[in-house]
């Protein structure tokens, strides 16, 4: 089993965490959320302002939803947990 230091642990997670911060910007300044509570038909990211920043709004937006996934699922095995036990 490899081991990963602490410090490479909170380095990854300032990452992750910076791209989901830009993930909720991505999400509200190019207006999905509209499409996503079907207030809008149908969606497309503008490629005017190149490819580059088109993938990094898809990835900072996916990289959003892991990461509160990840947050509810913990929320819901400690609460599940303590229930429980």
């Amino acid at each position: 089993m490899v081991k990963i230091s602490r410090c490479a642990l909170d380095i990854a997670m300032g990452v992750v965490s910076a791209l989901g911060v830009y993930g909720i910007y991505a999400f509200i300044e190019r207006g999905l959320w509209k499409y996503m509570t079907l207030q809008q038909p149908f969606f497309s990211l503008d490629l005017e302002h190149g490819y580059l920043l088109f993938t990094l709004d898809y990835i900072a937006i996916m990289a959003l939803f892991a990461v509160s996934m990840q947050l509810v699922m913990l929320a819901l095995n400690r609460y599940f947990y303590i229930r429980n036990a």
